[in-house]
Parts: C-alpha cells; structure tokens; sequence
C-alpha cells in the first residue's frame, strides 16, 4: 500500500493510474476507521482496479480557531493513524492519502447547491460545510471513477452525488448499506465518545427510527416528527433536527405518498450522532 501525504503527489499518482487504464474508486473519512468503512472498501475493491482511502479531519479544523488543530493532529497520529493504516493494508486499500493540511482547502467558496440543498445546509454545522467545499476540490485531484458514499450521512450522499451533476464530472456514486452494532446503533467514529450510559440512551434513535418504520400508516409528518421528538427528550438527548423527505431529492414532505427518508441528528453527552430509515407509503 501507498501512502501519499500531499495534494502535488495525489494529483501526480492518479494521472499516472489513469494513464495506465487503471478505473479508481475513493473514499473520503475523517478517519478512526471501523466496520463500516470496511464495507465500503470492500464495496470499493469490487467496482475499481484501484481503492484510495482519504483521511481528511476537515470535521476537526476550525476556521475560527486554527491555533487547536496542531494538538488534535498529534494525537491522531500518537494514538490512531498506525491503526488505520493497518486496517487499510488489512482490508486491500491502494493508496491511503492522509491530508493533514486541512486549511489548505480553499473553504471560501459555497458549494454549487441547489435550494433544497441550501435548506438542508441551513440545519447543520459550519464544519459539515467545510467538509462540502472540499469535496469538489478532492475530486479534481483523485478524479476517480466512482465516489463511495455511506448510506448513514444521508444528506452528505444526496449532495455529492448533486455536485457531481453540477460540475458534470464522470463519476458515479455507490452507496453502501448502513452497519450497525448489535445494540442498533449505526457505526459511526464518533461512538467512542460516548460513555456506557450515554450509548445506551443514544440506541433510542435506531429504536424509534424503527418503530416508526413498522407503523401500519402515516397519518402525517408531523405525527412521525412529534413522536421522534418526544422519544428523544425522553432519553435525554438534543434533537438537532429530524426530517421527513423524499429519499430520492431530498425535498421536505407534508404527507407520505412516496419512498421516504426520515433524516435524524441528535446529541448525547455533547456527541453529535446521525441516522436515517427508508419508510415506503402505506
């Protein structure tokens, strides 16, 4: 396995790929590497001659506060990189690229959205966004083939695959199904922050997501939001937002009437945790 550290060597390594009729397949993650990331190299290995694996911690850089993002980066590589660079090698990765760099990104630009995705962006975090700028840039330079996405961040599939339309790259997008632990809970890095407790309140997410999957109807979207809301106060969580949109565009819905998403984030113990359900109209 390859392990590449800047942008000038990335952009060298896949022109070189491409010049030998290699197809590339990439994934982007923030790293602390687990099952469900495995899945998708696996997913990666079986669609492409050649997998690049991408640790980026655009979710820890802070425009606001550059001067904390030294200390998070030496703890990363004291106490975790070896272990994904095992992993990688483990699991068939060709080319692990760990960019530590990450305010070299130019993050200034919004990316081409739409405004059902403008929307969606409104709900979330300024890192999440950074991460969005990004990617168009990490694109250019890997110009893969396929993009893998991860069926848990939802909304993070629905817009890559839109940025990708709007800068008519040729990529295609494979998702991967969501892996979950045996208590339900979708694997996700940031679950080794919660305590014993706090994970045990946090599997009422996946518990109301599917219960509410099993209802014999959907009298309303406000019903399906009122009772999430209600399961999570009562599990002593903070509910960011919970959506109820058409799984195909994202657009918010007011009835049933087609393949739908219901989108969660919600907060346990100051640990930021997403998940999502299919329902179908009943």
């Amino acid at each position: 396995m390859k392990i590449i550290y800047t942008i000038e060597e990335m952009r060298k390594c896949s022109q070189e790929l491409r010049d030998q009729g290699k197809t590339i397949a990439n994934m982007d993650t923030s790293g602390y590497l687990h099952e469900g990331h495995i899945s998708l190299i696996k997913i990666a290995k079986n669609n492409a001659d050649i997998v690049i694996l991408s640790i980026d911690h655009i979710y820890d850089y802070d425009v606001e506060k550059p001067e904390k993002f030294p200390e998070f980066l030496k703890k990363y590589r004291q106490d975790t990189f070896q272990l994904d660079v095992e992993c990688c090698k483990l699991h068939g990765v060709d080319i692990l690229w760990y960019f530590e760099d990450s305010g070299s990104w130019n993050l200034k630009d919004d990316p081409p959205l739409n405004e059902t995705l403008k929307d969606i962006m409104s709900n979330r975090c300024g890192l999440v966004s950074n991460m969005l700028k990004m990617w168009p840039q990490q694109l250019l330079v890997e110009t893969p083939d396929i993009t893998m996405a991860g069926a848990k961040d939802f909304y993070n599939g629905l817009i890559i695959r839109h940025i990708i339309n709007e800068l008519n790259l040729p990529i295609k997008v494979i998702s991967g199904p969501i892996i979950r632990d045996s208590d339900g809970m979708a694997l996700n890095s940031r679950n080794r922050f919660l305590t014993s407790g706090q994970r045990k309140r946090a599997t009422y997410i996946y518990k109301t997501l599917k219960e509410i999957s099993e209802w014999d109807s959907y009298s309303s979207v406000e019903e399906i939001k009122n009772h999430f809301t209600a399961a999570i106060k009562n599990a002593r969580g903070y509910l960011y937002y919970v959506d109820v949109c058409d799984a195909k565009t994202g657009e918010k819905l007011d009835v049933i009437n087609t393949e739908a998403a219901i989108v969660v984030a919600a907060n346990f113990g100051g640990t930021g945790l997403e998940d999502n359900i299919i329902i179908q109209p009943k």
